[in-house]
């Protein structure tokens, strides 16, 4: 496993991901009334340095995120299904 997508186990025995705390530092920068593309909230150097399989999974994991109310975003409907959308809460 390569070190910037190194995974840790935490205390809960959850899988800690890097990524994730990355778009959750990330949303206190958000706007509440503009809506966002994952590759908005992270950082472009960030975005730019993470693998494009990963993408789509850390873009996955913050859909699943979502729908389970772990982070202050909504789904935003657009004129196609993906990317994806969202909004802060």
């Amino acid at each position: 496993m390569n070190a910037h997508n190194e995974k840790k186990l935490t205390k809960e025995g959850d899988y800690f991901d890097p990524y994730i705390d990355h778009v959750k530092e990330r949303l206190s920068e958000c706007l509440p009334s503009r809506t966002y593309l994952l590759k908005e909230i992270v950082i472009e150097e960030v975005w730019d340095f993470i693998p494009d399989g990963e993408k789509r999974s850390l873009d996955r994991k913050v859909s699943h995120l979502v729908s389970m109310r772990q982070l202050p975003l909504i789904p935003v409907l657009g004129k196609h299904e993906f990317p994806k959308r969202y909004q802060l809460i």
